[in-house]
């Protein structure tokens, strides 16, 4: 194990509504900046403390893109992206049961893959900006989707944007610590 004065650079990934963190001593200051990538939702932005949202500095905020489908093949199998391409025009099979579409908590409707590429996209433009040693804190509201499987959908996600952003950050040569605070 390392001290905290050895480690150099650590990138703390937080989920739900993913925040990826740049600190040496992982403890971040409370004016550190923050990036968002996608629109807070009105009734989640509601659910945060008014502390949260007081305290919330905004350097930039910028528009998703989709993710590349390469980017996603680096977690998620072909077949399952295969499925996610067919539920996201609306029609649900049978089959995908099994892989947890077209349940209670992963409906199949037309766009959903359309709207789980950009919160990856999100965070990819997020995790690429972090690659800036300036850049202290991105914050992506929309993210946090853990319980995606390489071949699944569950809890509500489709595409695990958690794992994503870690593969890119230790693509970076970053120690990743991942907290996920999901409180069911």
């Amino acid at each position: 194990t390392m001290s905290p004065d050895e480690i150099t650079e650590l990138a703390a990934v937080i989920s739900p509504a993913l925040a990826i963190v740049r600190s040496p001593s992982a403890v971040v200051p409370p004016t550190a900046p923050v990036k968002v990538t996608a629109p807070v939702p009105a009734a989640k932005l509601r659910s945060w403390p008014p502390a949260v949202v007081a305290s919330t500095v905004l350097e930039k905020t910028m528009s998703p893109a989709p993710a590349p489908v390469d980017a996603l093949r680096t977690f998620h199998t072909p077949e399952y992206l295969d499925a996610l391409a067919r539920a996201n025009e609306g029609h649900g099979e049978e089959e995908m049961f099994e892989i947890g579409l077209g349940t209670t908590e992963c409906p199949v409707y037309r766009g959903c893959l359309d709207y789980h590429r950009l919160v990856v996209g999100s965070v990819l433009r997020g995790v690429a900006a972090f690659a800036d040693p300036e850049v202290r804190i991105v914050f992506v509201p929309s993210a946090g989707m853990h319980h995606a499987g390489a071949d699944f959908a569950a809890g509500f996600c489709y595409l695990n944007d958690p794992v994503l952003a870690i593969q890119r950050l230790l693509d970076q040569g970053l120690r990743v610590f991942y907290l996920d605070f999901d409180a069911h």
